[in-house]
């Protein structure tokens, strides 16, 4: 067939050839209904000689002409009736047309289809090749946010600011969103740079509320805000943040006495407000150094020389001032009978003084229980967990609280912090 996309030593019969014609008959031109059957124009001498035209024009026209025969026939994107006369041709066309031989109208078609059909393709399609429904640019939102691992709440941000472009399509049962492909992989790329602010927090070793303290205090920016609190989420440059973690560290060489930033964050005493920013302060001004085992280190691997951690806060802190224990319960943030009870027990130390009744305590005093000591209540908050989880995990390691052989238990319960290492 001299300009036939079917190449030479076909072997198809007359049968095939026939069923071939009458095929492209039912659909050929833009008026061509495509139902089953026998196109009535074929069986009348006044239309039989024009359609055969056309299928001529199909079938020795080469590329172009089954090219034209697509676009002319069928109108995808311009009507559904177009799209549901491909629909029923494809079908027929591969179901009936098995043969190699057909393969080149095969791909001029499922090319056709990337190019122009407005729906998605998935695995359901399975008369297509692997290939084509790879390189289909319509996807469904869901399917893309699955297959490149993008947030829901991103991607409809993304479809919304008309970054990536998308349609409405009316199914038999309800809407769907389609989004294009090529936008997807370019927001993919955009969002492989940037992490929300939950993961930010994990990212650089703090909790949320800690990531939320600094992030106030303009230590890194955001690439993008929510639009209101019920839509969109914060978005933060992963490199912003890595040149943030890396100015902090020193050196990766710990010195012999060696203070862990949950150690030195237990020195502050109850009430003082951000303690986690007035440590980064510190160290950005160059007041301490710090230290970390790894060249990408989170905050809460850092490390300080210990005898410099307490130099330095010594400075920051004035010890003299003397509370009553309700005072000294507010600035620990606990119960005043608490506090009786510790110091009772020896383990928060008091003064008497002529010229106030009853028992006084120093800042030096709390600061000293809160380095020597550490509340269960304030393990579990760290840990996000219950305070039985973490009591009972403690005890599985040996480490008891204080008041474990104690007549007189306390109302909360207390470690030695040097036990918890």
């Amino acid at each position: 067939m001299s300009g036939s996309l079917i190449a030479a030593g076909h072997n198809l019969d007359l049968q095939m050839r026939s069923q071939l014609i009458l095929l492209f008959s039912r659909f050929v031109g833009r008026d061509g209904v495509g139902k089953t059957g026998i196109d009535t124009r074929v069986l009348q001498m006044d239309t039989a000689a024009d359609v055969m035209t056309l299928v001529a024009d199909v079938l020795f026209g080469g590329t172009e002409g089954f090219t034209r025969f697509l676009g002319t026939s069928f109108s995808v994107g311009a009507s559904e009736q177009g799209e549901r006369r491909l629909n029923r041709f494809y079908k027929a066309f591969y179901r009936a047309f098995e043969d190699d031989c057909f393969d080149p109208y095969k791909h001029l078609l499922e090319q056709y289809l990337n190019q122009h059909w407005p729906k998605a393709l998935s695995r359901r399609n399975s008369l297509f090749r692997d290939r084509t429904i790879q390189s289909h640019p319509w996807l469904a939102l869901q399917t893309a946010c699955r297959d490149f691992t993008i947030p829901k709440s991103h991607m409809r941000r993304a479809v919304e600011g008309d970054e990536v472009r998308s349609m409405t399509v009316q199914g038999p049962k309800r809407e769907s969103v389609l989004v294009w492909k090529p936008d997807v992989v370019r927001l993919k790329v955009r969002l492989a740079g940037s992490l929300t602010a939950k993961d930010a927090a994990d990212y650089l070793g703090v909790t949320k509320k800690q990531f939320g303290q600094l992030r106030q205090s303009g230590y890194f920016t955001h690439l993008a805000a929510p639009e209101s609190a019920s839509r969109g989420v914060w978005a933060f440059s992963k490199d912003e943040l890595s040149k943030f973690l890396t100015s902090l560290v020193h050196s990766s060489l710990a010195p012999p006495e060696a203070m862990t930033l949950s150690h030195a964050l237990r020195r502050f005493r109850a009430g003082v407000k951000e303690p986690l920013v007035i440590i980064i302060e510190a160290i950005r001004e160059g007041a301490l150094s710090a230290y970390a085992p790894s060249q990408e280190p989170t905050i809460r691997e850092l490390a300080f020389d210990g005898q410099q951690f307490e130099d330095w806060y010594r400075d920051q802190s004035s010890g003299s001032e003397l509370f009553s224990i309700t005072e000294a319960a507010k600035r620990m943030g606990i119960h005043q009978e608490f506090a009786y009870q510790l110091a009772n027990t020896g383990l928060l130390e008091t003064y008497s003084s002529n010229h106030s009744p009853g028992q006084l305590v120093s800042q030096n005093s709390i600061d000293k229980f809160c380095s020597e000591y550490v509340l269960l209540r304030d393990l579990a908050r760290e840990a996000g967990r219950s305070s039985a989880s973490v009591m009972n995990d403690l005890a599985s390691r040996g480490i008891r609280p204080v008041d474990a052989d104690w007549d007189q238990q306390l109302r909360q319960k207390v470690y030695l912090a040097g036990d918890l290492g």
